[in-house]
């Protein structure tokens, strides 16, 4: 915890220059784009429309359309700070801080009953999602159809696999690779079983 208040305090302090030397103060922003874009409109007013002025006066505007939109932001962050001072308790004295989350924390992780009660959530509910037959099904051993039906969903255009063969080729030869490949689905067949994965097998085989 001192670590973490040791580095909020330099933030604070970096927050504090960055507020005053990058943002700056919002309002003050404000007034000082209404008036620049005032003079560059005057400027037109007394000397006639021409590029300069019509650049000064664009930029003018789109520099008090910023600013505006940053005291929006300023408003609408102290309207929610608000808000939340009214409806809650702000902690703002350091310590306060360390010992609140320091009781939260041990509260989380030393109170039993929460933990039982997920445990027994856990217990009672995943078991009974998946009966006897879904399981039966989901850890079945995948059949030659199932493993043509994946191999011809694939995007045939996609790039090759490690092997250099893509997935156009093994659907366009598909009946000479079944013939010629039992042994290879006999692999795929004992991974699900459990079986070590073979690197070599690493293409559109797996």
């Amino acid at each position: 915890m001192f670590i973490l208040d040791t580095k909020l305090k330099r933030l604070k302090e970096k927050l504090k220059i960055w507020n005053k030397d990058i943002f700056g103060n919002v309002h003050e922003q404000v007034m000082k784009a209404e008036k620049q874009l005032k003079e560059s409109q005057d400027e037109i007013h007394i000397s006639g429309f021409n590029d300069h002025s019509s650049n000064l006066e664009k930029k003018a505007q789109i520099s008090l359309d910023e600013a505006l939109l940053r005291q929006n932001w300023f408003w609408h962050t102290t309207k929610a700070i608000s808000s939340l001072q009214v409806g809650d308790t702000l902690i703002t004295d350091n310590k306060d801080i360390i010992d609140h989350i320091t009781s939260y924390f041990e509260n989380l992780f030393t109170s039993n009953e929460g933990t039982v009660q997920d445990q027994r959530f856990v217990d009672e509910v995943i078991p009974n999602l998946v009966d006897e037959g879904s399981n039966v099904m989901l850890t079945m051993l995948p059949s030659s159809l199932e493993i043509k039906n994946v191999v011809f969903a694939l995007n045939k255009d996609g790039a090759p696999g490690s092997n250099g063969f893509g997935d156009f080729f093994f659907q366009t030869f598909w009946d000479i690779i079944h013939r010629c490949g039992i042994s290879h689905f006999g692999i795929l067949q004992n991974q699900f079983a459990g079986a070590q994965f073979q690197c070599q097998y690493s293409g559109p085989f797996a």
